[in-house]
């Protein structure tokens, strides 16, 4: 009943994390909600284009005027005006099987779809009905696809852990029908049953945590991504959006100010401000200002500045500019105006007591004369419940979004949404200020960007610079507002893990521990197995067991201070032993001759390495592949006149090159039946001599860095007390 529990709750585990990983399905992908935002502002830009044709019934310049939005508009399918005065239609448009149709009857398919209205008003007067019909399914929906592929990757995962569920059950059930059998090595309580248990348990937990974090960064991903395309789609459309609202604006200022009225009264105006003649001058102040009185519905803000083309101020009203206000730098607004250019600028009027900054936008506007030539700058301030700044409004949606504009410098020039708090508002500024000069390096949007606001919160931000208008546009929305719904599964994973981890650590580290004591044996009882055989070539060879341990540590010193990592410097320190290996099949006779080797002794001496290599064998263990290296390499020598091959340089492996010199150095310094110890100089300065030519000179450079470290451990694992 014990075993029959514990399977039960694996599988009630597994039935949550189901859940889990459906519900990870279920992700809401949110379909734009900029669409309606962008539908509203069409149908403004739209009414405002119409006004100033309707009221003077020109269907020609309409029709021209409006011909290059609609047909760059996929989601606009028709547009009807109606004339307030006669009620009957004076404009209308549709598109139908990719053909474009102008002031023609509306046909049903168009008229069944959604539809938005308008009113349209000429100085504040209602002059005609609006009616937009739109077609949402005529824009590309890249969010659905992303959730596609979402849903894909979740659906495979989650038919691969009903195939691991199904398996591990079955195995389960065979183990619990064997284990109630008699004499059984597989029956309840053995090793063996533990151990597969252990084993199934390990690889369902982990790779149930590996799908589970797999399905949360998918998740996570997927949402960034869905913001990320959501906001590259939304400032995309403000900036299309802002630009033909702002050309929409300037092609009613050209058209009211090629007026004869205008133009007539503009010139006289140039004219006596020239002759400096105040009287004459303020009379055509007022004949301008009564002008665009009459027009204030569409080309007037709360003030007005105009300037000539020289720099002069010829006409001030509302809240006035003076000269020293407007920038006229290479690259400002006047100046690009006066090149016939339109753009918005900024002014920074005043700092509150909470540290927002009051601005005021203005559009600047070229004025042209009758031959088209650039005569004078119109200044028009937008106010904040007034044309543009109204439009720039409609883009702070959610609890947390918000949309703001900088000038070039970086300087926010919009209305903050929320409070701000001064110190994170300083590190939020300059943030802004660095992704707003990306934005204009590169001409381009910038990528999602992670930062602290003015407000002390993290927030994702995407900019993009608009050189039409000389600013940058930025979208910014609080991290937890767009991934809520990855905190929400994140926590449903965390309990999950958390129960699975609860219910299987003490079986996991038991295994573990027990597992490792094994290896820990195994291990330790493999290095005194080589370090004996080590040892027994050595005592064949008449030197002691303390030559092969010097030998190893010289070794290890000297990778370390080449800089090779620990895994390797140990791998050197019970592989080195093995060195001399070979000389197990080298005859007693000549290997302790106490005399010179004859040529036909010494070829037989040289074949050494090469039974030592056989002895080790190809093995898959990394010690014994090292260990065979070195018993067939460690008598080469970098010149290549080394044996049994004649290696050169490199083309040796390195645990052998540094074998090699250890190797030498403890032979110098020791004692044989052949010959004294040599001192620790006269042994330093034979293997320097010996650098390019015996021994690599890396090696040897690092064994002159050595020298207090080689000494230490002679001293440690002396041969003798007097040594």
């Amino acid at each position: 009943m014990h075993f029959k529990a514990k399977i039960l709750s694996i599988l009630l585990l597994a039935a949550s994390l189901f859940i889990l990983v459906h519900q990870a399905i279920k992700v809401e992908m949110t379909p734009s909600a900029n669409t309606s935002t962008a539908i509203s502002v069409a149908t403004s830009e739209i009414a405002d284009l119409s006004a100033p044709f309707v009221y003077n019934i020109n269907k020609d310049q309409l029709r021209h005027s409006l011909s290059s939005q609609l047909n760059n508009n996929k989601i606009i399918r028709g547009v009807k005006i109606t004339d307030a005065f006669s009620d009957e239609v004076f404009f209308s448009y549709y598109t139908l099987h990719e053909k474009t149709y102008f002031n023609v009857p509306l046909p049903k398919k168009i008229t069944n779809l959604a539809k938005q209205e308008a009113n349209i008003a000429f100085s504040n007067q209602y002059i005609g009905l609006l009616e937009v019909y739109y077609d949402l399914e005529m824009q590309p929906i890249r969010n659905s696809e992303e959730g596609s592929r979402f849903e894909n990757k979740t659906i495979t995962l989650a038919g691969f852990f009903i195939a691991l569920i199904s398996s591990l059950f079955l195995v389960f059930s065979i183990l619990s029908q064997r284990s109630l059998a008699d004499d059984n090595s597989y029956s309840f309580g053995t090793t063996k049953f533990s151990i597969i248990l252990v084993v199934l348990m390990s690889i369902f937990i982990t790779l149930s945590m590996a799908g589970g974090w797999y399905i949360l960064d998918v998740n996570k991903q997927s949402i960034e991504d869905k913001y990320k395309n959501t906001a590259r789609q939304t400032l995309h459309e403000i900036s299309v959006n802002i630009n033909k609202l702002s050309e929409i604006r300037a092609n009613i200022h050209h058209y009211i100010t090629q007026k004869p009225t205008f133009q007539t009264a503009l010139a006289k105006l140039v004219l006596a401000s020239e002759k400096e003649n105040l009287q004459e001058a303020a009379f055509h102040e007022a004949e301008l200002i009564a002008f665009f009185n009459k027009y204030d519905a569409f080309i007037s803000g709360e003030s007005k500045t105009i300037i000539s083309s020289e720099g002069k101020i010829l006409l001030n009203y509302g809240s006035p500019l003076n000269l020293s206000q407007i920038d006229m730098s290479s690259n400002s607004a006047f100046i690009r105006a006066v090149s016939g250019k339109m753009t918005l600028s900024p002014s920074i009027t005043s700092v509150s007591f909470d540290g927002k900054i009051k601005t005021s936008l203005y559009l600047v506007i070229p004025i042209f004369d009758l031959d088209q030539q650039v005569v004078a700058v119109s200044f028009n301030e937008i106010g904040q419940n007034n044309g543009l700044s109204s439009d720039f409004d409609n883009y702070n949606v959610g609890e947390s979004g918000e949309f703001l504009y900088t000038d070039r410098s970086g300087n926010i020039i919009s209305p903050l949404r929320f409070d701000i708090d001064s110190k994170a508002n300083v590190k939020f500024s300059k943030s802004i200020a660095q992704i707003t000069a990306l934005s204009v390096d590169e001409n381009e949007q910038a990528q999602l960007a992670s930062i602290v606001d003015y407000r002390g919160k993290e927030v994702f931000v995407s900019a993009q610079w608009n050189e039409h208008l000389n600013m940058a546009y930025f979208i910014k929305k609080d991290k937890s507002e767009v991934l809520s719904s990855f905190y929400s599964l994140r926590d449903g994973a965390y309990i999950i893990f958390g129960l699975i981890t609860l219910f299987s650590v003490p079986f996991t580290l038991f295994t573990l521990y027990t597992g490792k004591r094994a290896n820990d044996k195994v291990k330790a009882s493999r290095y005194e197995i080589l370090t004996r055989l080590g040892s027994a070539a050595e005592f064949k060879d008449n030197d002691t067991a303390h030559h092969i341990t010097r030998m190893s540590y010289y070794s290890v010193i000297l990778a370390k201070k080449m800089s090779m990592n620990k895994e390797w410097r140990e791998l050197l320190l019970h592989a080195s032993p093995m060195h001399d290996i070979g000389k197990i099949g080298v005859p007693d006779h000549i290997l302790n001759k106490p005399g010179k080797l004859d040529p036909e002794e010494w070829e037989i001496m040289k074949r050494h390495p090469e039974y030592g290599a056989a002895i080790i064998a190809d093995s898959n263990s990394a010690l014994l592949n090292m260990a065979k290296d070195i018993a067939l390499y460690h008598h080469e020598k970098w010149n290549g006149k080394g044996y049994p091959y004649g290696l050169i340089g490199e083309a040796i492996p390195l645990s052998a090159r540094i074998v090699a010199v250890a190797d030498v150095f403890d032979a110098l310094t020791s004692e044989r039946v052949y010959k004294k110890a040599w001192s620790i100089d006269d042994s330093v300065e034979l293997i320097k001599s010996e650098s390019g030519q015996h021994f690599d000179p890396e090696v040897v450079d690092a064994f002159t860095q050595s020298i207090d470290d080689f000494v230490e451990v002679k001293h440690k694992f002396s041969d003798s007390i007097d040594d």
